[in-house]
């Protein structure tokens, strides 16, 4: 009798938690937060599989992660990212409040997603974008997305990680806090302007297997002592330097000996 109720307790659970969970990680809409609405993830997770996560109210995600998202969506609402993960392969588009506190961002391949679009400004911890299949990033011309403590951008060979605004000939912006670190290699960058951070990518856009698509701005300087020194032929040279002569000795003052 008692082994009886104890597996129908057992059982009314199970399902009770099944009917709970489901709507959360199978739904094929994806995830709404309803306006006025508050969710906390703490250390657990939500697995969207390829479906869209809508925020018009708060979710907290804490210690916990968002996986296998396609679009992420902040509208209106708010996303405190705490000390968890996101991982999305869409569009990441904040018209509402983002709080990256010491989370990590990662836009991956799947999803069927070839692009990946980053609207609005933000204010990322870490932030990963990684791609063996030649994803496209678009960021939104004249937005601006800082990197607190760590910025990493993969592509692979052959298939570079394109980085470009959604305007061709208007700038991006980004910033890589000084303490920050960088991970870049196999990206192909255009219409991105860093100048109010670190030097993103340092040296030559060889070094890190990368292609610099034009105007860019703080990205793959050359150190000084790699600058090539222009060099003269020898009749250059010596016009070179019979014409300081002739300014020498223009700039000479002359003497007038009254006794001649």
């Amino acid at each position: 009798m008692h082994t009886k109720l104890f597996l129908s307790t057992f059982l009314s659970k199970v399902v009770l938690l099944a009917i709970l969970t489901v709507p959360m990680l199978c739904h094929g809409a994806g995830l709404t937060i309803q306006p006025g609405a508050g969710v906390s993830i703490n250390g657990g997770g939500i697995n969207l599989g390829c479906t869209d996560l809508v925020i018009n109210g708060d979710l907290n995600l804490g210690s916990g992660y968002i996986s296998e998202t396609a679009d992420i969506i902040l509208s209106g609402g708010s996303l405190d990212a705490g000390t968890g993960t996101v991982i999305l392969s869409g569009d990441w588009t904040n018209n509402g409040t983002f709080t990256s506190s010491a989370s990590q961002v990662n836009i991956v391949d799947g999803c069927s997603s070839p692009s990946s679009l980053i609207s609005g400004d933000n204010n990322f911890y870490s932030f990963s974008a990684s791609s063996a299949t030649g994803k496209e990033l678009q960021l939104t011309a004249a937005s601006k997305q800082v990197f607190a403590n760590a910025l990493s951008l993969q592509g692979a060979t052959g298939m570079p990680l394109l980085i470009r605004s959604t305007s061709p000939g208007a700038q991006a912006f980004f910033e890589l806090m000084p303490t920050a670190a960088q991970n870049i290699a196999y990206v192909d960058v255009q219409d991105n302007n860093a100048l109010a951070g670190s030097l993103l990518a340092p040296g030559s856009p060889a070094v890190s297997n990368s292609a610099d698509s034009g105007n860019n701005l703080n990205w793959f300087q050359r150190p000084f002592s790699n600058i090539p020194i222009p060099t003269l032929s020898l009749p250059a040279l010596l016009l070179l330097i019979l014409a300081m002569l002739l300014v020498a000795f223009r700039s000479l003052p002359i003497f007038i000996n009254p006794d001649r």
